[in-house]
């Protein structure tokens, strides 16, 4: 009964945010992962599918929620998921005023951002804590670009690193 209510709950969220957004959106991106535990250096990769929904604008300190995850390959060459993730973006900062100018002919921000998530690994059912970092970010009101974003996933219970990957490309796309 408990799990219905919670679902129920999580469902009528999703519907209704659109209704009280700043913006919500979707993203994609080209991710890849490895595992601390492997010796023999396989690495999983694939398609990263994100949701967003960023209610604010401000210029530090900017939260977004993000939902997603990734389906790809695992280390067999086997179509796989290798995760789940709910969690959390901040933008550091916002400047316009950077090096990365040159990449559009438009105005567009600079927000380094940092991410931490609730990981749900269905090959090991396992639950975890997942700590990224967009270094090279670019954002507007209508996109974000992300390049080159690393991330680990910690194991909270064993107080372990689980996961390491990047993310090559996230391309995230804003409705409203």
């Amino acid at each position: 009964m408990r799990k219905q209510i919670i679902s129920v709950c999580v469902l009528f969220l999703v519907l209704a945010a659109p209704l009280f957004s700043v913006s919500l959106g979707y993203g994609v991106g080209y991710v890849g992962e490895t595992t601390f535990a492997n010796a023999s250096g396989d690495a999983t990769s694939g398609a990263e599918l994100t949701f967003v929904y960023k209610p604010w604008n401000s210029v530090v300190f900017n939260p977004a929620l993000v939902g997603g995850t990734s389906v790809g390959s695992d280390g067999n060459g086997n179509l796989a998921v290798p995760y789940i993730r709910v969690g959390c973006t901040f933008d550091v900062l916002r400047t316009f005023h950077h090096p990365f100018a040159f990449t559009s002919p438009n105005v567009i921000a600079y927000t380094p951002s940092i991410n931490v998530s609730y990981l749900y690994d269905p090959d090991g059912h396992q639950s975890l804590l997942m700590l990224e970092a967009s270094p090279f970010k670019l954002s507007d009101k209508d996109f974000w670009y992300e390049f080159f974003s690393p991330y680990v996933s910690i194991d909270p219970i064993a107080k372990s690193l689980e996961t390491w990957g990047i993310n090559l490309i996230r391309y995230t796309y804003f409705f409203k």
